[in-house]
């Protein structure tokens, strides 16, 4: 998919200025290394032209960030110029600096459109839980209660209680309440989470670029409306960390309200759901895209 959304930019014949790729809280590197190592072996080999790229890991750590910097099976990205290190925190960060460019990304930086992978970093963000009743929104405060009295195995034991309270809307932006609008409107003794943190996030991503932006991500999630319909409060996932489920349904209502397209599977599976939120003037325009996350999601 990331190399099908490159052909459709050499095909309109955008191939001069660079493509960055930024991938949010990256792990290892791994998945950084196979597409690194695919676009090496296409650009040696490739029938058609695509635009100069680069990849940009980031995390909030800086002993993250030197871990890629001194792995072996890295550097020789580094030295081609393709492959480059930020620090970013999704909770404050407006910008993202890149360690070997010397380039900070931000508002307006990047002449090509954004692309954005996630897998599995949405869902450890804050987020806010609404319950949707009769018409009505309460907003849905969460207090963690420890029953033992030792810190082994602390998070396995958290129990969460629950409180409710009516939902001031006002606080939220204007996109935001009008899916809260829909939601009053469609969902019944429902208890949802609302990614406000991180559909401030990609909104910021988004507005690195003069071009807009394509967000691939992966995560445990909902994306069918029906399916919001009743549920109970989420349960904590516990990774070494505290994580809940994304609201794919609500990233998909903020890209159609930029003017983008969303891209979702034929089928929900909620431990793992890939997603494509093409964020650009005219989603019409990358047809290999579309056809390569088709393909992919028939399978």
């Amino acid at each position: 998919m990331v190399f099908s959304f490159l052909l459709d930019l050499g095909r309109q014949g955008r191939d001069q200025e660079t493509v960055f790729l930024v991938e949010l809280g990256a792990g290892t590197g791994q998945l950084c290394f196979h597409i690194l190592q695919y676009y090496s072996r296409y650009l040696a080999d490739g029938p058609d032209p695509i635009p100069p790229f680069c990849y940009v890991l980031t995390d909030l750590s800086q002993d993250t960030l030197d871990f890629w910097q001194t792995h072996p099976r890295l550097q020789k990205f580094f030295r081609a110029g393709i492959l480059d290190v930020g620090l970013y925190d999704a909770e404050k960060d407006d910008s993202i600096y890149l360690t070997y460019q010397g380039l900070r990304l931000e508002k307006g930086t990047c002449k090509q459109p954004l692309m954005v992978l996630a897998n599995y970093f949405f869902d450890v963000l804050p987020q806010e839980l609404v319950y949707f009743e009769s018409g009505n929104a309460y907003q849905v405060t969460v207090a963690l209660e420890d029953s033992g009295d030792s810190e082994k195995e602390l998070l396995h034991r958290l129990q969460a209680k629950y409180g409710y309270d009516l939902l001031d809307e006002s606080r939220f932006d204007s996109r935001l309440q009008v899916l809260i609008d829909q939601y009053k409107n469609v969902l019944d003794q429902s208890h949802i989470l609302i990614p406000e943190l991180g559909l401030k996030c990609i909104d910021q991503l988004r507005q690195f670029s003069t071009e807009g932006m394509l967000l691939l991500t992966g995560d445990k999630g909902i994306f069918n409306l029906r399916d919001l319909n009743g549920l109970e409060p989420p349960e904590f996932v516990v990774t070494g960390s505290l994580s809940l489920y994304l609201n794919f349904h609500a990233v998909g209502t903020f890209c159609q309200q930029v003017g983008g397209r969303s891209f979702l599977p034929n089928r929900q599976k909620f431990n793992l759901v890939v997603a494509g939120f093409l964020m650009v003037d005219n989603p019409i325009l990358f047809p290999s895209f579309s056809k390569a996350f088709d393909l992919w999601a028939s399978r």
